[in-house]
């Protein structure tokens, strides 16, 4: 484990994840909404490598952990708590400024 308490696997998925959220939806992470969490767990369900291949369902189950960690930390741990969000007083804007995403996908590949 290091300072933060994370394995270096875990840090590992996280990044691998990140990059399947970058190369394979069209989101935009400050603004989820219901529609794009449907759409990501759509892209996880369909993910196929770069053979053609499907990608193997223990993949494809550690990716829809890691995407509803990704949630529980952004504030939501269901859609319908997601929704909620997104009404409330919070802007969006305000979760995750353009430089705390950049400082975590550095931290990310860091580790």
């Amino acid at each position: 484990m290091d300072r933060s308490g994370m394995k270096r696997a875990t840090a590992r998925n996280n990044e691998h994840f990140l990059r399947f959220l970058l190369t394979h939806t069209q989101t935009d992470l400050d603004k989820l909404t219901k529609k794009d969490v449907n759409d990501i767990q759509d892209a996880i369900n369909d993910w196929t490598k770069k053979n053609g291949k499907p990608a193997s369902a223990t993949s494809k189950m550690q990716y829809k952990i890691t995407f509803q960690r990704f949630l529980k930390g952004y504030g939501a741990s269901s859609n319908k708590e997601l929704i909620e969000l997104h009404t409330s007083s919070v802007k969006a804007q305000n979760i995750f400024p353009d430089s705390e995403i950049l400082l975590i996908i550095c931290i990310l590949l860091l580790l």
